[in-house]
């Protein structure tokens, strides 16, 4: 049984979320609350390699370097597009997000569904003052149009409540989490503040690939440490972002989002001579030249 690294959130801040966006309310049950426990000492990591923009097939453990907090470590083993993955769409539904591009959101769900193979689950979810689990983690391919059919587009955006929502999310140990969200980035209403958020990533299992719509002139202040932080977060779970302009095509985003996630490696290993304790450090290294890795930074040990 896979060992999940345990995800320990800043309690105060993920409380608030709860009481204030009712993540733990009425539309939610006690399958989306997070669960403290180590299972075995197995640690997972999802680790990207490509030349070119093209992944890279083939690898072996033998071709892989990791260490944890700095003492390297042995890789068990290596799975390719093997394991299956838990997707959770998060969708702004702010004022900002209305008619054509709503309309458009949901195509790109349907479409996003049809890439998902057989034993894979999507989870979507919706936020703009308050975060709405419209749809549980299911493999159920009709669900998704009834789930988001009453969505209307309204009031303010509180992104970080909805990622840290998503990310404490439990999953299975046999299985991957990607989040995707969605949005115009500018964050209006959450009660996290970008901390507590980047602690819950550095301790949680997901990886986030954010598809942001891209603002006009002039960039202030506010937009820039929000971008930075975007790009903190993506770089701590090994994810992605991507920047679409109003009138592009989002089911190719989310597809390719997707694809990319999919077509990574798992690396197994035990973690030896490390506390057991607090956030680990992550560097995943590859023995070929002329590779572009990405894998999350740290995981969390309790």
């Amino acid at each position: 049984m896979t060992r999940q690294p345990v995800v320990l959130a800043n309690a105060i801040a993920l409380a608030a979320v709860a009481i204030v966006h009712g993540a733990a309310g009425a539309d939610a049950d006690r399958q989306d609350q997070p669960t403290f426990r180590a299972r075995t000492d197995l640690v997972s990591v999802d680790v990207s390699v490509r030349n070119r923009g093209r992944p890279v097939t083939g690898l072996e453990a033998k071709d892989f370097e990791i260490a944890d907090n700095g003492v390297p470590q042995t890789v068990l083993d290596v799975s390719y597009e093997k394991v299956p993955i838990d997707v959770t769409v998060a969708l702004d539904i702010s004022q900002s997000v209305t008619g054509s591009l709503l309309d458009q959101l949901r195509r790109s769900v349907r479409e996003l569904e049809s890439d998902l193979r057989a034993d894979d689950r999507l989870k979507l979810m919706t936020f703009n003052i308050r975060i709405r689990r419209v749809m549980d983690f299911t493999s159920d391919r009709s669900a998704s149009d009834a789930a988001l059919s009453q969505a209307t587009a309204s009031g303010g955006t509180a992104l970080l409540d909805a990622l840290a929502v998503a990310l404490v999310t439990p999953v299975p140990g046999d299985r991957r989490h990607l989040v995707m969200l969605f949005s115009d980035g500018i964050d209006s209403s959450s009660v996290s503040d970008p901390g507590s958020i980047v602690e819950v990533a550095a301790r949680s299992t997901a990886t986030i690939g954010f598809v942001l719509l891209a603002l006009p002139p002039p960039i202030t202040p506010a937009i820039t440490a929000a971008r930075d932080l975007h790009t903190r977060l993506a770089a701590e779970t090994g994810g992605t972002i991507v920047s679409v302009s109003p009138g592009r095509n989002l089911s190719e985003t989310f597809r390719r989002t997707l694809e990319e996630f999919r077509s990574s490696y798992v690396l197994h290993f035990v973690p030896s001579g490390v506390p057991r304790s607090g956030v680990h450090t992550l560097d995943v290294r590859v023995k070929r030249s002329g590779v572009d890795v990405r894998a999350r930074k740290s995981y969390g040990w309790r």
